[in-house]
């Protein structure tokens, strides 16, 4: 059983983590279409894996059902979590069985890729969006995370996975009917796995898209900047 404390630090901890999840699960801006310019790739890859994220954010959409993903698993772990008080947890939620300071630690690790990703959203303003664009009157953005790392929007949901699949991701196989627990297991991890391929496909392209359209004054970015995700690293 756990400990008055330990249970409300779990609950507060793991909502915390699900409204930053909710915040950047959120597109900042939805640009009419006649203020963007959809910019085609030439890779086959790129487009095949591009196609099927678009369809994701336009028709189903997978925005606004992560957001009810996360906050179910949220409100229903922390809800077994505080039910603790009262007698040992049911075991079927996975990330009661994580010890608090990894628990912790993941949710931190979360919370910190979101705050990238969030500075990220504000430096580009009205230049962000989910799409791969040109937008019309577009400038070169080098300032907030983009002091550091040409790509922090894309390095900052590369740390939010590594917290994400532990704490949410193992919910919907213990908790759901295998019918269903399954393939909608599947269906994230599926989404997850498209949106981390196109991100990594996109850096290339943008740096590319980026470099002929703004010339010396990229190439001066780039020198100051070299690095796309980890300062330093890579």
């Amino acid at each position: 059983m756990f400990c008055n404390a330990e249970a409300f630090v779990r609950a507060v901890l793991l909502l915390a983590t699900t409204l930053c999840l909710h915040l950047i699960w959120t597109p900042p801006y939805n640009a009419a279409a006649n203020e963007r310019v959809l910019v085609p790739t030439g890779h086959r890859l790129h487009r095949n894996v591009d196609a099927i994220m678009m369809f994701n954010l336009r028709v189903v959409p997978f925005p606004l059902l992560g957001r009810i993903f996360f906050w179910t698993v949220a409100i229903g772990e922390s809800l077994q979590n505080l039910t603790s008080l009262f007698g040992p947890p049911s075991g079927h939620h996975t990330a009661l069985n994580i010890p608090l300071p990894v628990f912790t630690l993941l949710c931190i690790v979360v919370i910190i890729g979101c705050a990238i990703r969030h500075a990220s959203y504000r430096a580009l303003g009205r230049l962000f969006t989910f799409e791969l664009a040109k937008r019309s009157q577009h400038k070169l953005v080098t300032t907030g995370p983009f002091a550091y790392v040409r790509h922090p929007a894309y390095a900052g949901w590369f740390i939010m996975l590594v917290g994400i699949a532990p704490l949410f991701l193992g919910w919907p196989l213990h908790v759901l009917p295998n019918v269903v627990g399954i393939p909608l297991l599947m269906y994230v991890y599926g989404m997850m796995g498209v949106i981390s391929t196109s991100f990594a496909l996109r850096m290339e392209f943008e740096d590319r898209l980026l470099r002929e359209q703004f010339g010396d004054e990229w190439e001066r970015w780039r020198k100051q900047v070299p690095n796309k995700l980890v300062p330093y690293v890579i």
